[in-house]
């Protein structure tokens, strides 16, 4: 007769058919160790504090990558770069800002002159251009606003887009009108010099041939 193996191994080694029998030997020692020494921890504590005691087992933050970061002295050197390259174009780019205004202002003064040039040649009637005394304004009176459609055109020099002044203004009689005879020929000669923020433009015309153009200054 064949004596049966009362050896208790661990459940996961059992074949199937003994691993209730496993199960069963493992509670009652279990339970036997319990009553013999009340302070002593169970087979299944130790086995648990074994497996999280393994040096195989790495602590999550082991994993976590150290990305790399900026210095103090790599973060001041950028501030510095920064800085310089801010000092010199932002003073380049006003300067540029005032040119196309003043530049903008000019073409406008010319462009209207021309209009009242070329009205009055082909209407054959007197066309004038007014400047105005206290500001950098001047008007159409025989043209009709192209804003509203009502009353005379007039051009405000001093606001948005142009921001400029009149830094000089001379007529060859001395008046603020120019007047355009029926043929286009100019009555007075014109010499308004146009100022924005240090950049300056002449708007000319040529009282003895009519032309009309802009210099710098």
């Amino acid at each position: 007769m064949n004596t049966p193996d009362l050896t208790i191994r661990p459940c996961e080694a059992q074949p199937a058919p003994r691993r209730a029998d496993c199960v069963l030997g493992c509670l009652m020692s279990d339970v036997e160790s319990r009553l013999s020494d009340p302070s002593a921890p169970s087979p299944r504590t130790r086995r648990t504090r074994s497996r999280f005691a393994s040096p195989h087992i790495r602590h999550p933050t082991s994993h976590i990558r150290h990305l790399p970061a900026f210095t103090l002295v790599e973060l001041t050197v950028v501030l510095s770069l920064i800085a310089i390259v801010s000092a010199v174009a932002i003073p380049r780019y006003w300067s540029s800002i005032a040119r196309y205004r003043v530049d903008l202002a000019a073409r406008r003064v010319a462009a209207d002159l021309s209009l009242a040039q070329t009205r009055a040649r082909t209407t054959g009637q007197f066309r004038n251009v007014v400047f105005a005394a206290s500001n950098a304004a001047y008007a159409l009176p025989e043209e009709t606003s192209f804003n509203t459609n009502t009353g005379s055109q007039t051009v405000d020099l001093s606001a948005d887009p142009y921001y400029v002044s009149f830094n000089a203004f001379t007529t060859t009689d001395g008046g603020r009108r120019i007047t355009f005879d029926g043929f286009g020929q100019p009555a007075q000669g014109l010499n308004l010099s146009l100022l924005c923020v240090g950049h300056q433009r002449t708007v000319r015309v040529d009282q003895s041939t009519g032309s009309i153009y802009v210099t710098n200054p």
